[in-house]
């Protein structure tokens, strides 16, 4: 494996980890600092830019051998691609709900277990996909 390739990898998998790990500690965390939400929340957009830059350029590195949609690993692929796409529009939401939120709109905690629920389903297909 070249270095560089290692590099996006690891870059694609740390960033992954911010997002997941992020979400997960928000959803079982009470009374959290609006402060620390509107961090996270910026950390999670930064992190899955960088997983699509990233995954771009994993893709990018199996070219010209990139299985076909009509292939087992094409399909998941293109599963992957609407989840992301639903995940960013689930995200775009829930990011409005956390930055309007006021101190009587409760918890937003079912927010974040949504979010770390859809991100570990991302995360178990990409290792279905890598494993072949």
């Amino acid at each position: 494996m070249v270095p560089s390739t290692l590099a996006v990898r690891w870059v694609h998998l740390v960033a992954l980890g911010v997002m997941l790990g992020g979400a997960a500690l928000l959803a079982v965390t009470d009374r959290t600092p609006p402060e620390l939400l509107a961090r996270y929340e910026l950390g999670f957009w930064l992190a899955l830019g960088a997983v699509v830059v990233t995954g771009v350029g994993n893709a990018g590195a199996m070219a010209p051998a990139v299985p076909g949609p009509e292939t087992r690993w094409g399909q998941l692929f293109g599963l992957k691609l609407v989840g992301v796409l639903l995940l960013v529009a689930f995200s775009l939401v829930r990011t409005g709900v956390v930055r309007d939120r006021t101190p009587e709109a409760g918890s937003v905690r079912g927010w974040y277990a949504v979010t770390a629920g859809w991100v570990a389903l991302l995360a178990a297909l990409a290792v279905v996909m890598a494993r072949g």
